[in-house]
């Protein structure tokens, strides 16, 4: 198993343009690094870290439940869905693709 390798000043720079500039398409920002993402499976809060994102569902039993949240390791008790590594961002959005709220029309 690798040891974790901090990322470099310019590796989060681009990693954090890579996360807002598709989350801003989804929602306004609430807060400089934080996003609510409506989906089929309830409220995503999506918090912007370094190198990886933050994301957990308000309602988990919506979300937990069968044909909602089917790819990633989402937690089925705390509804935490994170992403973690500076190569997530596609993995992310072909995921939360198949969930996003249909009424939501990326802007």
């Amino acid at each position: 198993m690798s040891r974790y390798k901090a990322p470099t000043k310019k590796q989060v720079a681009a990693f954090k343009t890579a996360a807002h500039e598709y989350l801003s398409t989804l929602a306004t920002a609430v807060d400089t690094d934080e996003y609510i993402i409506p989906t089929t499976a309830g409220a995503l809060k999506i918090t912007v870290y370094e190198d990886w994102l933050a994301c957990r569902f308000d309602n988990v039993a919506l979300a937990k439940a069968p044909g909602q949240v089917v790819f990633g390791n989402l937690n089925k008790w705390s509804g935490k869905w994170n992403w973690h590594g500076l190569d997530t961002i596609p993995a992310f959005r072909r995921a939360l693709c198949g969930i996003l709220d249909p009424q939501v029309q990326p802007h």
